[in-house]
Order: structure tokens, then sequence, then C-alpha cells
């Protein structure tokens, strides 16, 4: 049996300015696949030890407009969590971290330039540490310090959009490195346009990701004694079209 609940406070200010604070609580239970094990015979077994994940997290933050055309949110956050589920690369099974923290800050920034035209940036820097057990005071894997967006909102043609996006990912520990000792995966930069046609209740859009066919991995594992590093290729250049329709 696990409680969550979410609660939180605007104070307006004025009509330009909003200060806001949550705070919630939340739990994971284990899915079905994460019970299960093999024991050194290669005998499929039940973990009955996994416990639920539970987390207990706090934001507050300030929303202003400056003027018409230029408004920012700043939000930053903090979260801990007890019983973190994640992959034993020693034993190959999984198992819960004794307690990890998430801290850090959220800054959106919009910017009018035309009627039709719209600049946004989007930043999030994020500390994610262990707190206690072997790997104290250690960065949790693959949480980038710094993630980065940035990109225009073009409207034409009165129903036409164009938005074409900049992603960055900072450098992150790999899967299984809770001891910080195989190295970082290496920071990248993407590039993502998006085209929609909106009229009334639909909506027809053509996304084309990684236009620049960029090659890089956005996900790692090493193993226990940070020896063996596997990479994982993201996608080179893709594209997905579909419809929206509101009933």
């Amino acid at each position: 049996k696990e409680e969550a609940f979410k609660a939180g406070l605007v104070y307006i200010l004025n009509p330009e300015t909003q200060a806001f604070f949550n705070a919630s609580k939340s739990f994971r239970s284990p899915l079905t696949d994460e019970f299960l094990f093999f024991d050194n015979s290669f005998v499929r077994q039940i973990d009955t030890g996994l416990s639920t994940q539970t987390s207990l997290g706090f934001d507050g933050g300030v929303r202003h407009a400056f003027n018409q055309y230029l408004r920012s949110d700043i939000t930053v956050f903090h979260m801990d969590l007890d019983n973190e589920i994640f992959f034993d690369p020693v034993s190959f099974k999984n198992d819960n971290y004794d307690k990890t923290r998430r801290q850090g800050a959220n800054l959106q920034v919009d910017f009018k330039l035309t009627k039709r035209i719209t600049a946004f940036a989007n930043w999030m820097y994020t500390r994610a540490q262990f707190l206690k057990g072997a790997f104290d005071k250690k960065t949790i894997p693959m949480v980038p310090l710094n993630k980065f967006s940035a990109g225009f909102n073009v409207g034409f043609w009165e129903h036409w959009k164009v938005i074409p996006v900049v992603n960055f990912v900072g450098r992150r520990y790999m899967i299984s490195d809770q001891a910080n000792h195989a190295g970082k995966l290496d920071a990248y930069v993407t590039a993502d346009l998006r085209m929609s046609f909106e009229k009334e209740n639909y909506e027809l859009f053509l996304n084309a990701n990684n236009i620049f066919n960029r090659k890089y991995s956005e996900y790692a594992v090493t193993n226990s004694a940070g020896t063996s590093k596997n990479y994982y290729p993201s996608p080179e250049r893709n594209f997905s079209a579909g419809v929206k329709v509101k009933f």
C-alpha cells in the first residue's frame, strides 16, 4: 500500500507576475519483469525483496511577463527518492538504491518577434546524486547536468506552422556506472523540424528529426568494473507524419 498526492499554490503579485509552489509524493511499483531474475543454475526466480520506489518532491518559481513580447518562467526543484529501482550489473537482477536526490532549476523564455513568429528557449540544470550506500556522493548515471533547446514557432498562410528546434544534451555517465569510473558519454546537438496544418478540429503534421543526420549515442552501458562499454546508436535522420482529430 502506498499513497500519492500533489498540492500547489499560486500567488498573483500583479497581472504580469505569478509565484507558485508545488509539493508532491509519488510511487512506482516494480514492473512484472523487474521481479524476475535467473539464479546460478539459470532457473528463473522471483525476487520478493524488491521494494516499491517512492519520492517526495518540491518545486517553486516565478512566471513573469516583462512586456507583450517577452515572458519567462523559472523553476527550482528538489526531489528525494527512497528505494529507486535499478538493474544491478553485479547480481544481474533489479535492486533498490538506498536514497537518491535530484535538484536543479529550469528556465523557459519566450520572445514574440512578430505577430506570427515566436522564439523560445529552455534550459534545465540537474544535479542527481546518491545520498547513502556504496555510491554515496556519486552522480546517478544517465542524468546530464545540462540540457538545452531553442527554436522558433513560425506561423504563415493562416493555418500553417513551422517549428525548427535545436537540442543540446550534456555529458552523462553510462548506465550501470554508479561508481563514476568508466568515463562519460559525449554531449550531442541535434536539430528537428516540425511542419503542421491546423484547421478547426484537425491537424496534419510532418516531423523531420535529426535533420543534419548527426551520429551519436543517447544511451551506453558499462559493466561494474567499467572495462566494457556498449554504445546504442540513436536514429539517424528520420521522418514521421500523421493526423490529429478532436471530437
